[in-house]
């Protein structure tokens, strides 16, 4: 038993040396240039270029990254959990005609899933109405008349809006700072979410991996939907897992295909939609 509680913590400080080089490595060969530092009404935020990305983050410059762009490339997703929900999105049995992202951060998921169907209505809703702002001057963000920007908390959001109004894809990628808002930790969220999801749609959570809230936050979409798949993190260095729940059983099988429409697209985001279908199925944790 010691033994085992040893090897525990060994293990864990082995991942939290990984993550904590990982970190700081590109500091030491790539300076950060600042572009913005500014206080507002609900955080510190910084904005800053390095190795040929721009990042966003919130609260300390060496907080988590919540937004990114590669300044070659606009086109290209640099986070690996968005190539993540790019992917998932294809287990839809037709294209999305309305999405709905919670947490719209610099605008960068808004982009590419606009890029990716373009006929689609999308609503982004942010508490804070500044980020529109910084999307637009430093991370090129465009709008277009389907698009809709709404200031306001998810979770009044859900619990507000008539249950006529439904979302055949819904992201919630919303932190404060570096952690998920507690209120989007109770049944009360999971519930609202379901009740504007339409019958085959699917739900697509950011979310931490290494986190004190990961057991309960997989059992709340656990309880709330029929069907609850967990994409855990490919490696230990990668703190980000995907959760994806629906009504319907998912069909990898339908995802690989409706992939393919879209190759000439991923290809230009730099999703090997190949590698990530592998990736979803040999990570898939069936609830």
């Amino acid at each position: 038993m010691v033994f085992h509680s040893i090897n525990i913590l060994l293990i864990s400080g082995l991942i939290a040396a990984i993550i904590l080089i990982k970190k700081i490595m590109p500091d030491l060969i790539f300076p950060k240039c600042i572009r913005l530092h500014t206080v507002d009404d609900f955080s510190e935020i910084w904005i800053f270029d390095q190795n040929n990305v721009r990042y966003l983050v919130m609260g300390s410059l060496n907080a988590d990254h919540q937004s990114a762009v590669f300044l070659s490339d606009l086109f290209r997703i640099v986070f690996i959990y968005q190539k993540m929900i790019v992917t998932a999105s294809f287990l839809l049995p037709s294209p999305p005609e309305r999405i709905c992202i919670v947490g719209f951060g610099a605008g960068t998921l808004t982009t590419h899933l606009r890029r990716l169907y373009p006929k689609a209505k999308i609503l982004s809703i942010d508490c804070n109405p500044r980020m529109r702002d910084y999307a637009e001057k430093y991370f090129s963000f465009q709008s277009d008349d389907r698009m809709d920007f709404l200031i306001t908390d998810g979770f009044d959001f859900f619990k507000k809006t008539d249950r006529n109004i439904s979302f055949d894809l819904i992201v919630i990628d919303a932190f404060n700072k570096s952690s998920v808002p507690p209120h989007f930790l109770s049944a009360d969220f999971t519930n609202a979410i379901k009740n504007h999801l339409s019958p085959d749609g699917i739900v697509c959570v950011n979310s931490f991996h290494y986190s004190t809230f990961a057991e309960r936050e997989k059992l709340l979409y656990k309880n709330t939907f029929a069907n609850v798949y967990i994409c855990e993190p490919f490696n230990i260095t990668e703190g980000n897992r995907l959760i994806v729940a629906t009504q319907q059983p998912a069909q990898l099988e339908r995802m690989k295909n409706n992939a393919k429409q879209y190759r000439s697209t991923l290809d230009l985001m730099n999703v090997d939609w190949e590698y990530q279908w592998e990736r979803l199925w040999s990570t898939w944790l069936d609830c």
